[in-house]
């Protein structure tokens, strides 16, 4: 597959708002996080290739960073992107009127 088709099928994907459910979301860092625990060495492979990491420093400094993330994002995901109400400061509270009654067409 060239780059541009994938290039165009991510947009596409993007397009389709699946990105915004937060239960697409979950599932894709799941299947990221399986597929690096899956691939491990073929990750530690292309490290020592390009940056002549030995298997120790990879694992380390890479690898359970990502997973670590993964995990994080895996448990905190819902409270993350909790919509959260703010006060509007008395200089904005008429630009939120404005943009409010813009989009409301």
């Amino acid at each position: 597959m060239k780059i541009e088709e994938k290039i165009k099928l991510s947009k596409e994907y993007y397009l389709s708002n699946k990105t915004s459910c937060i239960k697409e979301r979950k599932e894709n860092i799941i299947k990221l996080k399986n597929l690096l625990l899956k691939y491990k060495s073929e990750f530690n492979e292309a490290f020592k290739k390009d940056f002549n990491k030995c298997e120790f420093d990879v694992f380390n400094t890479e690898f359970l960073l990502i997973i670590d993330e993964c995990n994080y994002m895996i448990k905190n995901i819902n409270k993350l992107t909790k919509i959260k109400r703010k006060k509007t400061s008395n200089l904005t509270f008429l630009q939120k009127a404005i943009y409010s009654l813009n989009h409301m067409e």
